[in-house]
């Protein structure tokens, strides 16, 4: 089983590779009460492969992903976690579509600013 994490054309492609599911976060102009995250189709088992009737496990990494305007500021987030930023997930941050490094301001930022609403389903965008 492989974890990986792509950034692809502006978007965050998390994926567990054998018979898993991909999760690709909406682009970055979207509004962001349109914006949720969307299911790939998953990736067929190979043939080869057998199931001993195991059990596997994977480790998702906590991620929050901050979307930015042109002068850099938090425009929307979103996690994976079910829950609001803290501050102490992987950090990504997007602007026009492009990841860009995460000051350590706008790391302050996440563990300070106040969230509303309901952060229950992983992957929805949130305004900031």
């Amino acid at each position: 089983m492989a974890l990986r994490s792509t950034i692809v054309a502006g978007c965050v492609v998390t994926a567990i590779a054998v018979g898993g599911s991909q999760w690709a976060l909406a682009r970055h102009d979207a509004r962001t009460e349109q914006v949720r995250s969307t299911p790939v189709s998953a990736q067929p088992t190979p043939a080869d492969v057998t199931t001993s009737g195991g059990n596997l496990s994977a480790t998702i990494p906590r991620t929050v992903v901050i979307r930015l305007d042109t002068h850099g500021r938090p425009v929307s987030a979103m996690t994976n976690t079910g829950a609001p930023p803290v501050g102490d997930e992987q950090i990504h941050a997007v602007q026009h579509g492009i990841q860009v490094p995460v000051p350590k301001a706008l790391v302050h930022r996440i563990r300070t600013h106040r969230y509303s609403g309901d952060w229950s389903r992983a992957g929805d965008w949130h305004a900031w």
